[in-house]
């Protein structure tokens, strides 16, 4: 640096001048910027400035912002009451109906239970009729199938009797021969008669 022929303190006051004068130049220009800004800004904030003054009669106060919420907390209040009595109507009605639904269908299970109880007293009377009227029916017909087998026995025996009699008093051989055929075929007889009888 070429010398001045200053002293040293002058140079350093000179320096710190031209600092300032530096620094205070970019103020000016940070000046001018805000200014700039704020001429721009100014139309809007009167704008909303206008806006609030025409809005603000409409705008609830403090007040009735309270007055809002103890309307509402009551009506909440209210509603909860009326929701609780109306759940406790409710559930009142249905246990009623649950008694009433109930009650119907033990009385409607009883009167079937006495119902088929009844019937099945009746179809085990028919039942024990019909049985034993069958079983008499059988005896009585066992009976006369008996009977009636005994008496045609008896009769071929006694006709058995007869042939063996005759038999003996008729000497020929062709004739003993045609009479057994006719013992023969009388005895088939009587076991197809007897069988007839018996199915």
């Amino acid at each position: 640096m070429a010398d001045t022929g200053r002293p040293p303190q002058e140079r350093g006051v000179e320096a710190r001048v031209a600092r300032l004068e530096s620094d205070v130049a970019h103020m000016r220009g940070d000046v001018a910027e805000i200014r700039s800004t704020l001429n721009r800004l100014a139309p809007i904030i009167d704008e909303m400035r206008g806006f609030l003054i025409a809005k603000l009669p409409e705008l609830a106060t403090k007040a009735e912002l309270a007055d809002l919420r103890s309307e509402i907390k009551s009506e909440l209040a209210a509603l909860r009451s009326e929701t609780k009595a109306e759940s406790a109507a409710l559930r009142s009605e249905t246990k009623a109906e649950s008694a009433d639904l109930r009650s119907e269908i033990k009385s409607e299970l009883a009167a079937f239970r006495s119902e088929i109880k009844s019937e099945s007293a009746a179809l085990r009377s028919e039942t024990k009729t019909a049985s034993a009227s069958l079983r008499g029916e059988m005896q009585a017909a066992l009976a006369g199938l008996r009977s009636e087998t005994k008496a045609e026995f008896g009769d071929v025996r006694r006709e058995m009797a007869e042939l063996r009699l005759e038999i003996m008093q008729r000497p020929t051989r062709r004739q003993s021969i045609f009479d057994i055929f006719a013992i023969v075929g009388l005895i088939g007889a009587v076991l197809t008669v007897a069988a007839g009888f018996a199915h």
